[in-house]
């Protein structure tokens, strides 16, 4: 079971339950990028959820950057066996076909 992966690496805590608190339910977190977000994204894919990233990747002045901190967090996640997807904007760029 792929959750069961996501829980050995990101909660160990879980390691004796068979299956995660949020398995089979889905999450958005906005902000997931960096910081708390990230923190929040990361814990919930341990509890076995589905997890919707959302972060404009600008820094605190408000700027563009190169880096794409939502793809980052989803990587994580996905490395570690639970399921992601990046939404960046409502714009267009990062919405699902």
């Amino acid at each position: 079971m792929a959750d069961t992966a996501v829980r050995k690496r990101l909660g160990p805590r879980l390691l004796s339950a068979p299956m995660g608190l949020l398995d089979g339910r889905s999450a958005v977190v906005t902000g997931a990028g960096r910081g708390i977000g990230r923190d929040i994204a990361l814990c919930l894919a341990s509890e076995g959820a589905r997890v919707v990233v959302n972060d404009v990747g600008v820094t605190l002045g408000g700027e563009g950057t190169e880096e794409d901190p939502a793809a980052q967090v989803c990587k994580e996640i996905e490395a570690a066996g639970g399921t992601c997807q990046v939404i960046v904007d409502a714009e267009g760029g990062g919405l699902p076909a």
